[in-house]
């Protein structure tokens, strides 16, 4: 017997670039791989009102995981290579009043360039009905050959930055609002597993 309790769209790539998106969803939900809990979509927003809610909500997503990383326009375009942070807005909104049931939460890069402003993204979310902030330290591999080496190094944070963001926002939206905090040492541990599981 399959059993599935977790299954997500999105991660690296971005799914709503694929025009058949809800048609998967679907494809998804009538399958045995439909899951039993969490159905998620991770996006960045920007394409979302090209996808039919209805179809994602028949589908039975649960979870709407939207990449920000900044109530300010700019620093969310600059880190987030140019995306328009009131496009992605309005798109949660709509997807919101379509899908009601379904939860919304931010998933976000914390850098030196964010770190000092998380209050005013989370004041954000809540306002916009965000129930859940996923807050990841930003991490640097020197090795990769993707990403911008000349820009990285800037980015990274500082040895407390971290914790005092977190403790400052769990003082202030704690009763408000889920956090899931992942600092370096986390990140490190996590992707030592990835490497050691892939290798079994």
């Amino acid at each position: 017997m399959i059993r599935v309790d977790n299954f997500q769209l999105g991660c690296i790539m971005e799914p709503t670039l694929d025009p058949r998106m809800t048609d998967l969803m679907l494809l998804v939900a009538g399958s045995r791989a439909r899951p039993a809990h969490r159905f998620v979509l991770q996006t960045n927003g920007l394409l979302l009102h090209r996808h039919d809610h209805a179809k994602m909500r028949d589908a039975g997503l649960t979870h709407l995981s939207a990449s920000i990383d900044s109530a300010d326009p700019a620093t969310h375009k600059l880190l987030r290579g140019g995306s328009s942070l009131s496009k992605t807005i309005a798109n949660i909104v709509a997807f919101r009043t379509s899908c009601p049931a379904a939860e919304v939460e931010f998933i976000t890069t914390v850098t030196r360039a964010n770190v000092d402003a998380m209050d005013a993204l989370v004041a954000l979310g809540l306002d916009l009905g965000v129930s859940g902030f996923v807050l990841r330290a930003v991490f640097y591999l020197p090795e990769n050959n993707v990403v911008d080496h000349a820009r990285m190094p800037e980015l990274l944070l500082g040895p407390d930055d971290f914790a005092r963001m977190r403790d400052r926002l769990t003082a202030r939206f704690g009763g408000r609002a889920r956090f899931e905090f992942a600092d370096s040492v986390t990140l490190d541990r996590s992707a030592q597993r990835i490497r050691a599981d892939s290798f079994r």
